[in-house]
């Protein structure tokens, strides 16, 4: 009660990084993200070894980092040292590893039991569960290594255009610690994104006009889907169909640019609209 008005609060688990405490949070969603962070530290507190092991036997690491530096271009600022870029990224590897293993049943943990049960398992799919994410990233740094030379190339307006409209796509799906906030299963399907993105350049010059048509349509359903964001996060809503929709986007654009790299289900701007009315 403050000042004559019930106040609603959830609590929650926050990650201090040596520990974590527990606080009260405005809304229900806020309380869900902090506590899956807590728990991760508190998952990688109860299993030290383990973590430290993963950390320093990443499949791949050094040959990932090099290239890991230059998808770094796409935040902008000033260049960073090798060793700093090598930290975040190992960083951000372990931590997505972490989350990943931890979090493979979608029970809530609600006591000291289903934690430790919880963590006597994590442990032992850890390691795995690293690997899988480093072969994907691999994936993702090789896929990106090929298309950024060609998102800085000298040309005529509505190629300038194209190029930006890609870099913007590529900031959207890969915007600092990505791994550890975008759920595995939809990063997997990064390495296609990026391909798709190849090939779109490949066949712009056989219909600009068709690309400056479906580009100018997917802009304008995206910055519906922002504005729909921006508004629920103001009020701590979680709209699944509004994320399904953010991928349905993605999807569109290797449909219409790169069919034969296959959509895990059809799509289409037709079905981008009924997908739209049913967020309500």
């Amino acid at each position: 009660m403050r000042g004559g008005q019930t106040l609603v609060g959830y609590p929650a688990l926050v990650d201090e990084g040596g520990g974590v405490s527990l606080v009260v949070l405005d809304t229900e969603h806020d309380a869900e993200l902090a506590t899956r962070k807590g728990l991760r530290r508190l998952f990688q507190l109860a299993a030290p070894e383990q973590v430290k092991f993963v950390a320093r036997s990443l499949p791949g690491f050094q040959d990932m980092s090099l290239k890991y530096s230059l998808l770094l271009e796409l935040e902008g600022g000033r260049a960073q040292e090798k060793g700093a870029i090598a930290d975040r990224l190992r960083h951000e590897l372990v931590e997505a590893a972490c989350d990943r293993a931890f979090f493979v049943e979608d029970e809530r943990i609600r006591d000291k039991a289903a934690f430790q049960a919880r963590v006597a398992k994590a442990k032992t799919r850890l390691t795995d569960v690293a690997n899988e994410i480093c072969r994907v990233m691999r994936e993702i740094l090789d896929q990106y290594q090929e298309l950024r030379p060609r998102l800085n190339q000298p040309g005529v307006p509505a190629w300038q255009r194209v190029m930006t409209d890609i870099r913007n796509q590529l900031k959207a799906l890969m915007p600092p610690g990505f791994l550890g906030s975008v759920p595995l299963t939809r990063v997997k399907h990064y390495p296609r994104y990026l391909h798709a993105a190849r090939l779109r350049l490949d066949k712009f010059t056989l219909n600009p006009a068709k690309d400056a048509q479906w580009m100018q349509q997917i802009q304008n359903w995206w910055q519906a889907y922002e504005s729909r964001l921006k508004a629920d996060r103001e009020t701590g809503v979680f709209n699944l169909k509004l994320d399904e929709f953010r991928w349905m986007l993605e999807e569109l654009r290797v449909s219409l640019w790169a069919q034969q790299l296959k959509t895990p289900y059809p799509v289409s701007f037709k079905r981008l609209e009924k997908a739209w009315a049913e967020i309500g």
